[in-house]
């Protein structure tokens, strides 16, 4: 536990020196902010935009608070999730290119404690940006549409959360078998995507898939409802393991220095 703990602060350190723990929760904040401003002020920046017949009429419905918040969890999820496998294409491989790995793994301490090392410290940060980002959304949609329901709003942070969790899983463990971070990334981004299009196919084939988890977060904050919820957060825990020890033996088989 204390290999690990030492592995767990030198990851934190890194990000801190590479000024990710300042960026990376400020792209999150823009991002949940985005959506209700830009939904309270769109008549007068239409109006400010011009071309427009004179005399005409700007109406444009307000969104009901949920769906304003739910929204900017939309945004979070498209570009936040490319900053995220921005963030975390190197995290393995880019050490094994340097040779940083093997000259961590040559010390008394095991693949798995390595791994999670990592695994921890980006999740922290990844639940950091995104609290960050859903107290923005849920500040200025208060303040401009309306209040949401604290519960739905800490309910739809947990649901998303898993969700990107399982993807920077996935994206550590491309980066085991992957030595180009710009494949990992690649590789992470194309599973997410068909994922998700698997997920919006009808029926409930698909009442599984861990990719149904975004929706369902934001469904939470349209509807208050949970319903569907306990198979998918199944599927996301059980994968997230099977990922970490699939990538744990990967390390042990495959050579560290090219």
């Amino acid at each position: 536990m204390k290999r690990w703990l030492v592995l767990f602060r030198k990851e934190l350190l890194e990000s801190w020196r590479t000024s990710r723990w300042l960026w990376v929760p400020l792209v999150f904040a823009v991002l949940g902010a985005l959506q209700p401003l830009t939904s309270h002020f769109m008549p007068q920046i239409l109006e400010a935009a011009g071309g427009l017949p004179e005399g005409a009429v700007i109406e444009i419905p307000p969104p009901t608070p949920g769906a304003a918040i739910a929204a900017s969890l939309n945004q979070i999820g498209t570009l936040g999730l490319l900053v995220l496998a921005l963030v975390g294409m190197g995290a393995i491989a880019g050490e094994r290119n340097a040779g940083t790995a093997a000259l961590i793994l040559v010390k008394p301490v095991s693949r798995p404690a390595y791994l999670l090392a990592k695994w921890a410290a980006y999740n922290l940060l990844m639940l950091a940006a995104l609290i960050l980002g859903q107290a923005a959304a849920w500040y200025y949609t208060d303040l401009l549409i309306g209040p949401v329901p604290a519960s739905d709003l800490v309910a739809s942070t947990l649901i998303f959360a898993l969700w990107l969790s399982l993807v920077l899983t996935i994206l550590l463990a491309f980066g085991t078998v992957m030595r180009s971070p710009i494949a990992v990334a690649a590789a992470t981004i194309g599973v997410v995507i068909a994922l998700a299009a698997l997920a919006a196919l009808p029926g409930e084939a698909m009442a599984w898939n861990p990719a149904r988890l975004a929706g369902l977060a934001a469904l939470r904050l349209t509807t208050g409802a949970s319903d569907g919820v306990i198979l998918p957060v199944i599927t996301a825990v059980a994968a997230i393991v099977a990922l970490i020890g699939a990538a744990s033996v990967a390390l042990r088989l495959r050579p560290m220095i090219a």
